[in-house]
């Protein structure tokens, strides 16, 4: 998974545990049961996001459970490990506090958020996950103000390649 503009450090040093995706036309929130243990059949839900492509394809996009690789761009090695715990969708502006803290925004501004915004100042975490998101997502319908359906993605780090 591609975690832009420094994001994936914060994936690494453990300091970035949740991370929001737009929810997107297609996209569908799915318990799928892992099936198989041994020789037995063990049905235990997994929460799973599917996107219907324009092609009438399927395809899966995330799953509780499962390893995936932290890129810091797209085309670029993988860097480091980490699974998917848990799913959900909410509304962009429900994310609390402590949810932009998990999102890597510690409140504090300085280098960091000079990088990524552009200027050096003290916001409160909130504040500072709302310029950090409008700094990644530009289109109409995916701003902060126009508060978008997300994918709460909780995330922990597993370990490097």
């Amino acid at each position: 998974m591609i975690f832009s503009k420094g994001l994936h450090l914060k994936v690494l040093s453990g300091q970035k545990t949740q991370t929001r995706r737009l929810v997107k036309e297609g996209d569908s929130l799915i318990y799928w049961p892992l099936v198989k243990e041994g020789d037995s059949l063990i049905y235990w839900p997994t929460a799973c996001i599917f996107r219907k492509t324009k092609s009438g394809d399927i395809r899966l996009l995330w799953r509780v459970g499962q390893i995936y690789t932290i890129q810091s761009g797209r085309g670029k090695k993988g860097n480091g490990k980490f699974g998917i715990t848990e799913i959900r969708k909410e509304r962009l502006q429900d994310i609390s506090e402590n949810d932009a803290r998990a999102e890597g925004c510690s409140g504090y501004c300085g280098y960091y958020c000079d990088i990524i915004v552009g200027h050096v100042d003290h916001v409160g975490p909130l504040e500072q996950f709302a310029r950090l998101w409008d700094s990644l997502h530009k289109k109409s319908g995916t701003r902060w103000a126009e508060n978008p359906e997300v994918w709460v993605l909780e995330i922990e780090y597993v370990g490097s390649n």
